[in-house]
């Protein structure tokens, strides 16, 4: 009988393993989506900008 004592405990300790990959796979993924967000987030920032720099020299063009 004790094998299968040492069948589930080896069960138990590749699920474990199993548990902290996923786990680890996880944080990547929360990480590489905050990348993400953050390229997304400035690229935006930089064309919004770009609009108020190209509209503020079409007022200042009129203007004069």
């Amino acid at each position: 009988m004790p094998a299968p004592v040492a069948g589930r405990e080896e069960r138990e300790m590749r699920y474990e393993e199993f548990e902290v990959m996923q786990t680890r796979f996880n944080d990547l993924d929360r990480r590489l989506q905050l990348i993400l967000l953050g390229w997304v987030v400035s690229i935006v920032a930089f064309m919004i900008g770009l609009r108020l720099l190209t509209a503020n020299a079409a007022l200042l063009s009129v203007i004069h």
